[in-house]
């Protein structure tokens, strides 16, 4: 990740190695990746699947 070359002038694009899981979409930044999550995925490379929370409703919860 970062730079590369004699004197580290040239920025690498990190999203050519497909950093991003699960169809997510890599946007390349200075020496760094961002990846934006497929709905239903997240993590840094939307590795985990994020599931909703299904706690019943009881008592005073409403």
């Amino acid at each position: 990740m970062g730079f590369e070359g004699r004197n580290c002038e040239t920025e690498l694009n990190e999203c050519l190695s497909a950093p991003c899981q699960n169809n997510g979409t890599c946007d390349n930044t200075i020496g760094s990746f961002n990846c934006a999550c497929a709905q239903n995925y997240t993590g840094a490379t939307c590795e985990r699947e994020h599931t909703a929370s299904t706690e019943p409703f009881s008592g005073s919860n409403w």
